[in-house]
């Protein structure tokens, strides 16, 4: 089977407010930025093929921005596919994602304002999950891995984007 949404939308902002970030510091100062619209697509497509025992997916997004400062850390363009395998030993998830650069207003040490970029990327996930009935209980545990490629990014001293694996035990008394 197959499914798929294209959504268009536009909103219009009236008085709308924007964070200043000072470098070297952890402060944000809200300011009016006056009028800005965003205009944009979010498209996705989903296919389960071998009877559900394999679905793969795609999701592609478009901005168009009246001002990009305006939707601070916000990308014009972002990209995700997906394959998810259902098999006999859980759920696996590998995802690919790609997003455009990013930009943010910073004020300097003289009070100049500046115009900061976080460069695009792009990072390989996978999520593998387990669900275990028991009689009394359900069980569940997953791994994930994300950034697998170690694209790593930092803003203002901040990482952003880190490699990380987690491990998630649950479990929930019937």
């Amino acid at each position: 089977s197959m499914s798929a949404v294209i959504t268009a939308f536009k909103y219009d902002y009236t008085n709308k407010i924007k964070q200043l970030y000072i470098e070297d510091s952890f402060i944000q100062i809200p300011i009016n930025y006056g009028d800005a619209s965003i205009f944009g697509f979010d498209n996705s497509i989903k296919f389960n093929l071998n009877r559900g025992r394999v679905t793969v997916g795609a999701y592609m997004a478009n901005y168009f921005y009246s001002d990009e400062m305006a939707f601070q850390l916000r990308p014009d363009k972002m990209y995700r596919a997906t394959i998810q395998l259902n098999s006999f030993i859980g759920i696996i998830k590998f995802t690919y994602r790609k997003e455009s650069e990013k930009y943010l207003t910073t004020i300097n040490r003289s009070g100049f304002q500046n115009r900061t970029e976080v460069s695009s990327f792009e990072n390989f996930d996978l999520d593998i999950s387990r669900q275990l009935p028991l009689k009394y209980a359900d069980a569940s545990i997953s791994f994930s891995g994300k950034n697998l490629n170690n694209q790593t990014q930092s803003l203002m001293g901040i990482s952003l984007y880190d490699r990380r694996f987690v491990l998630s035990i649950g479990l929930n008394i019937k």
